[in-house]
């Protein structure tokens, strides 16, 4: 009788029980109904919402890929629509299967392929203020009841090579003030994704409607993005963001997320017509004496956002031929907000923009309240100033407004 050393015994023992649990794995997993049924099930209890998945599809071997198909989140209140609603889900991992079961240090997981469709998500905030998917939320990140006793190793390093989102539907319902906003046919790109530092490049475009405003096309573009939670910084080479005519563009861009927000970028607003574009938003222009006045605007500046507080150095506005250059602040110190500038003009017209001397019956009301409530002082030094016919040189304005509305004086 052939006798084997004790060690040949443990390999084809351990060999024998690895063969074992494959295949009763495989017998699992053989049965996509049964997985499908059980990953619905978990989420559901996760979630405090019922979850339904419709399809799974999954290959292993030798590169994991799942595909989900029409999964839903259920509403919060009876008889109301799915909070979330999803056509379809594919991850493609980029990791071998045998890399991922062997452990070991890095843990590290590549996804090359994480695509997302027809994603609806029906959002509703209450008179109190409540979303409705704050409980899920709160369910989802609610940390265990008791922490686990066996040392689980590092945590898994996602790489993502490209993300892409089609076909999404955004709709926003506020009680608060009756708004309704829906953000629709969103796609959404994304290359070199690091959830835990950074992405090489963000594209998104959508169509925002908005009731009782006309629709309007955004489009935002991202380059060389980084983040580093532990500091709550962020940072990114170049952005781009277009809302209907605006066309928005920012360099330089770092800041901080953590309170107080911090911002700082190189922003170019290129040349638009700014009453159109601000009706379009909501925001309308007075009428002027001259209506071709307000036919061209853009900007040039270094933005500083710190908290609610602001400053445009650098400034450079083009409105009409006059160029306007100089500083702005907006300070909150003293408990409500203040403006202070420092401009400088080569020239300004500013009969152009006095309101008609006989306004018709649908004419702009200027709003003198609001300049009354609002603290602002500061220089406008005009190398040729135009006003009531008359033209000045070299003319050096105190400019200030407050409880007696705006104020004017020369220096």
């Amino acid at each position: 009788v052939m006798r084997f050393p004790p060690y040949v015994k443990w390999a084809l023992g351990g060999l024998l029980a690895v063969l074992l649990l494959g295949a009763a794995l495989a017998a699992w997993l053989a049965r996509p109904a049964a997985l499908r049924a059980d990953l619905a099930a978990g989420l559901s209890e996760r979630a405090g919402r019922q979850v339904t998945i419709g399809a799974l599809r999954y290959r292993w071997w030798p590169l994991g890929e799942v595909e989900l198909r029409d999964v839903a989140v259920a509403g919060r209140d009876p008889g109301s629509p799915p909070l979330l609603s999803l056509g379809r889900l594919r991850v493609q991992l980029g990791t071998p299967t045998l890399d991922l079961l062997r452990g070991g240090e890095p843990r590290a997981v590549r996804v090359t392929d994480l695509e997302a469709d027809d994603l609806a998500l029906e959002l509703a905030i209450d008179a109190a203020g409540r979303g409705n998917w704050e409980d899920v939320l709160d369910a989802l990140v609610e940390p265990p009841a008791v922490a686990p006793a066996v040392d689980t190793g590092p945590a898994l390093a996602i790489e993502i090579d490209r993300l892409a989102a089609h076909d999404l539907d955004l709709h926003l319902v506020d009680a608060r003030d009756g708004s309704d906003q829906r953000l629709r046919e969103v796609r959404i790109d994304a290359t070199a994704l690091r959830p835990a530092g950074g992405l090489g490049r963000l594209v998104a475009a959508g169509l925002l409607e908005r009731k009782g405003h006309p629709p309007v096309s955004l489009q935002a573009d991202l380059t060389q993005v980084t983040w580093e939670a532990p500091r709550s910084a962020f940072a990114a080479g170049s952005g781009r963001l277009v809302a209907g005519p605006l066309n928005v563009a920012a360099d330089t861009i770092s800041g901080s997320w953590a309170a107080p927000l911090q911002l700082r970028a190189h922003v170019v607003v290129a040349p638009f017509a700014p009453r159109p574009a601000l009706a379009l938003f909501g925001l309308p222009l007075p009428p002027t004496t001259d209506r071709a006045a307000l036919a061209e605007l853009a900007v040039d500046t270094r933005l500083l956002v710190a908290g609610t507080g602001l400053r445009l150095d650098e400034l450079v506005v083009g409105l009409d031929g006059t160029r306007l250059t100089g500083n702005v602040v907006r300070s909150t110190e003293g408990g409500s907000p203040a403006w202070g500038f420092r401009l400088q003009a080569d020239r300004l017209d500013l009969d152009r923009y006095l309101p008609p001397e006989q306004p018709d019956e649908a004419a702009f009301e200027i709003p003198w309240s609001k300049a009354r409530e609002t603290r602002a002082q500061g220089t406008l030094v005009v190398g040729e100033l135009k006003l009531a016919g008359i033209t000045f040189r070299d003319a050096n304005l105190l400019l200030r407004t407050g409880a007696r509305g705006l104020e004017a004086a020369r220096q």
